[in-house]
């Protein structure tokens, strides 16, 4: 329900002010505007106000303006010099432009507020990196802190990924600071050729490829909270007790534990716990519970004893004043725009599948997991969602906002229209792309929903 509640206030949002930007420039430059729609297809509510037909289509993948056409429309004589088609070719442009535009400067404008608000979120702490992975290059057999990348600061861990593939392409060394949980700094160089080899290589899988996996700062394996029927309550755990060995394994802390746990759902287990001057042997059943992508994690319903400074340790929060978001906001969103830009350039040449594709199933899966985490990361996604679409409405593509301003560049270049003929054909091409596209994204969205 909530993926379904968060997808139509996304669309209603950032598809609305993307046909509104369209709509009011043409409207402030006194072109004549028949139809606003958010949807497509057959109106499922409409009111005319004016000389507009407000409508919302009963399918909701996009919307449109529909301008007046003197051969198709009743326009009044006085106005049909002012109609869209007639108008000088900056005119158009402009108007054209607009769209993907006010979507870009929404994006900054809700960016600044989640900036302003701050989003409490992990540090990047990552587990010392296994096998024969580009990160057990840099970490060996420890845990750290990352944070910077050649000099970009790292403060939560969710930027890490973003400033890899954003340094990746573009450097011939990988310098990371790191910092360990008693607060020694040092850096690590490393070239880039094997990060590069296995970037966008399998988007889902991507950061296990390079060895990346978040971890939890050193602690003790002792107990701070016991969940009510949970499989710890029901084997006697209380809080205060330190688990010292599973199965007869020596547990080095909690990680260890937890590490453990996850992975063995269902699983009967020994536990050696210290209460107070006693040793305690007892036995446990792990549960389960069905991750996302149908995998089962065992857990037991503990949480580890943190230390006094664990929150300003392990999580930071990215409140800014407003003069200072207002600034950072275009830096992220440029990121993120660079991201964008890359991901298509590989999809383009064949270096990345199409499971990077995501359609309106899978953008409904984002809306209602960033719902579920509270107004803020909301508002972020909405931001993020309305930057990818003013950017790939740029695209130069045929019925996309990029595809006519080619046209238009090429109307300036001749320095007159371009033949009906080759508009039509333009808008076949156009109407085969997006419906290919359109059924590729949905099949990827079906692909990861049921695991193929």
């Amino acid at each position: 329900m909530l993926s379904i509640i968060g997808f139509l206030i996304a669309l209603l949002l950032v598809v609305s002010v993307h046909e509104w930007g369209h709509f009011y420039t043409a409207r402030r430059l006194g072109m004549p505007v028949v139809r606003f729609s958010i949807g497509m297809g057959a109106a499922l509510w409409s009111k005319r106000i004016g000389d507009v037909d407000y409508r919302l289509g009963w399918l909701p993948l996009g919307g449109y303006v529909m301008f007046a056409d003197p051969k198709e429309h009743d326009v009044a004589p006085a106005l049909v010099h002012k109609t869209f088609n007639v108008q000088p070719l900056w005119a158009r442009a402009l108007v054209v432009f607009a769209g993907p535009w006010v979507n870009i400067l929404l994006a900054w404008f809700l960016m600044t507020l989640v900036l302003v608000a701050g989003v409490q979120a992990p540090k990047a702490w990552l587990a010392a990196g296994k096998g024969n992975t580009p990160w057990a290059e840099v970490s060996g057999h420890d845990v750290f802190q990352v944070t910077a990348i050649n000099d970009v600061v790292i403060e939560q861990f969710e930027q890490l990924p973003v400033q890899l593939l954003r340094q990746i392409p573009q450097s011939d060394v990988l310098r990371f600071s790191l910092q360990t949980w008693d607060g020694h700094a040092r850096e690590v160089t490393v070239p880039v050729a094997r990060w590069r080899e296995l970037a966008w290589s399998n988007p889902k899988e991507q950061l296990s490829l390079w060895g990346i996996a978040p971890a939890m700062p050193p602690l003790p394996a002792i107990i701070a909270d016991v969940e009510a029927n949970s499989a710890a309550a029901k084997a006697g755990l209380i809080v205060g007790d330190e688990v010292k060995q599973l199965n007869g394994m020596q547990v080095d802390g909690f990680a260890d534990l937890s590490e453990w746990i996850k992975a063995h759902p269902n699983e009967s287990i020994i536990l050696l716990v210290q209460r107070h001057e006693q040793l305690l042997t007892l036995n446990a059943t792990v549960a389960a519970r069905t991750l996302s992508d149908g995998k089962l994690q065992g857990f037991l319903g503990v949480r580890p004893l943190l230390p006094a400074d664990w929150q300003e340790k392990l999580f930071a929060v990215s409140g800014l004043s407003v003069w200072d978001a207002m600034w950072v906001a275009p830096i992220k969103l440029w990121d993120m725009t660079v991201l964008t830009w890359q991901a298509i350039g590989r999809l383009l040449t064949g270096q990345s599948g199409m499971e990077q594709l995501s359609g309106p199933i899978g953008i409904a899966q984002a809306a209602g997991s960033s719902l579920e985490m509270g107004a803020i990361r909301f508002i972020q996604f909405l931001a993020l969602l309305s930057l990818s679409l003013g950017v790939l409405n740029l695209l130069p593509l045929p019925l996309l906002d990029g595809g006519h301003l080619v046209l238009y560049a090429l109307e300036w270049v001749r320095g007159r229209a371009l033949p009906e003929s080759v508009m039509l054909v333009w808008q076949k091409i156009g109407i085969v792309l997006i419906a290919a596209l359109t059924l590729l994204a949905i099949g990827s969205d079906l692909n990861r929903l049921f695991g193929g």
